[in-house]
């Protein structure tokens, strides 16, 4: 069912939805005169009977979204996933297998007919491991901001959206800790060394057109700056 409704009243039905979701606060979920409402993931949203629009929004977006469907998710694999994978085995000595003319047919059909498209083995594993070590770096020394943080008129909406008060397990519209970082960034230098040096080098293929699907090169044909790297984590 989309939706479950409990009385607060109901010690026992309370009991047996905060035994799913240990951590779950008593208040302000149980109000007297208050809406209250629990996500599948656990995460909770408070006063809906003064600000609606969250619960309508995750309840619209439950009605909407529909996950794929096994046949989808067949044909993306045999099209493309595989394809790839079996392309980027068979050069296991180029750091740039997907720069070759049959990856960027594969990689462009897929942004024109799907309009993304998931490169697995993008980087060699050394420069993966340095990247991931670099950000983790840039985490361990506080260097990621909250994501809640200085967007105006939002941060401060009465609905408190951002929850600005980091409230374990409310709901939360970005609850991310990030920075950006630039291809010269002296925290984390392996973002431009590594991975947007790669970005662009695909990018420059993709605009080169060998191997390319029209339709995509021609959409990238004025494609001549990036915005910095976003470095995020999601804590659980």
């Amino acid at each position: 069912s989309l939706l479950r409704l409990v009385d607060f009243r109901n010690r026992s039905a309370i009991d047996s939805l905060l035994e799913h979701h240990p951590g779950l606060p008593w208040v302000p979920l149980c109000r007297q005169g208050g809406i209250s409402a629990v996500l599948p993931n656990g995460l909770f949203i408070s006063d809906c009977e003064r600000h609606p629009k969250v619960l309508l929004y995750e309840l619209k977006y439950r009605k909407s979204v529909v996950p794929a469907t096994a046949a989808w998710v067949q044909r993306v694999a045999e099209q493309y996933t595989r394809p790839l994978a079996m392309l980027r085995l068979a050069c296991p000595s180029s750091l740039q297998w997907w720069c070759q003319p049959a990856a960027l047919s594969l990689i462009s059909a897929a942004l024109a007919h799907d309009k993304y498209v998931i490169i697995d083995g993008f980087l060699p594993n050394a420069e993966f491991e340095a990247l991931l070590d670099a950000c983790l770096r840039l985490q361990g020394r506080g260097q990621l901001g909250r994501g809640n943080r200085g967007h105006g008129r939002v941060e401060e909406d009465s609905a408190d959206l951002l929850n600005t008060g980091d409230q374990p397990r409310k709901w939360c519209m970005w609850d991310d800790n990030l920075t950006y970082c630039g291809d010269a960034d002296a925290r984390a230098p392996q973002i431009g060394s590594i991975y947007t040096r790669a970005l662009d080098k695909l990018v420059g293929c993709l605009k080169a057109g060998v191997g390319v699907v029209p339709a995509v090169a021609k959409r990238l044909e004025h494609v001549l700056f990036r915005e910095k790297v976003m470095v995020a984590c999601y804590s659980a």
